[in-house]
């Protein structure tokens, strides 16, 4: 089973070095922030929140409501993928992704040549002084 921990952090500038810290909840049942105050290190106005599950970060921004929405809904994914099971998943996923579609490629000299043979850029090459 995967790890479904999801940890919410603070990254913050104090005394010149740039920190993650614990954020400061105003609760214990933890469901609400104290806005952009870091734990021990007090209130820092440039500071902003991340997420990190997966070994991964990932940046929320630094608004404490947005930054606890991102990370239930990344722990309701992470519980939704533990449940369905890694063949399921990649169904859902392979479901939901945007289908490839097969375009002729243009290279960069037909591009060039296109565009200065056709609108504007042709219309105005004429009227250059040189």
């Amino acid at each position: 089973m995967a790890n479904q921990k999801v940890t919410l952090y603070i990254r913050i500038i104090h005394e010149g070095k740039r920190l993650q810290c614990k954020p400061v909840y105003t609760d214990k049942d933890k469901t609400r922030l104290k806005p952009l105050h870091a734990e021990g290190k007090g209130h820092h106005p440039e500071g902003e929140y991340y997420i990190r599950f997966a070994g991964k970060w990932e940046a929320v921004g630094n608004d404490p409501y947005v930054a606890l929405d991102r990370k239930n809904g990344r722990e309701n994914e992470l519980r939704q993928r533990a449940r369905l099971g890694p063949t399921s998943v990649e169904l859902v996923s392979s479901a939901t992704s945007v289908p490839e579609v097969s375009v002729n490629r243009v290279t960069v000299e037909s591009a060039i040549h296109d565009y200065l043979t056709t609108g504007k850029a042709a219309a105005s090459a004429g009227k250059r002084c040189v």
